[in-house]
């Protein structure tokens, strides 16, 4: 996946001062299924687990319980723009260049919520290049 440019600003967390750079990701999808009744039962939530469950709320069937809880998250990088919202102050010299950073080795992917910096996906991509 290519962007023509995009900001970053030069002390993380400040986003103050921004440059440009240009971003080469590699066409890839990752995918993770999570069994979510181990977490939940971490949690302390194990009733809505057993035939004591009351899940009147959400249906009319009695008595029902749920068997299993499973999530399931996809993140896919095509040939695609990224399509992202801000504004840039400088003024490039017709004669500099963006840098470019080029994702062609092992890398930590985050996806994080722009408004509250929360991260909501995490991978590992350890070969980027394979097809």
């Amino acid at each position: 996946m290519d962007t023509k440019s995009r900001d970053f600003p030069t002390c993380p967390g400040r986003g103050q001062d921004t440059k440009s750079v240009n971003l080469h990701f590699p066409k890839l999808s990752i995918s993770g299924t999570y069994d979510l009744r181990i977490l939940l039962s971490r949690l302390g939530i194990t009733k809505v687990f057993s035939n004591g469950a009351d899940l009147s709320g959400i249906t009319e069937k009695s008595p029902l319980s749920l068997s299993q809880a499973l999530h399931k998250a996809v993140l896919t990088l095509d040939k695609k723009e990224i399509v992202t919202s801000g504004a840039t102050k400088w003024e490039e010299n017709a004669l500099s260049k963006a840098p470019t950073l080029q994702f062609n080795r092992p890398f930590l992917l985050i996806v994080k919520d722009e408004y509250t910096n929360f991260p909501l996906f995490g991978a590992k991509v350890v070969n980027p290049i394979q097809k």
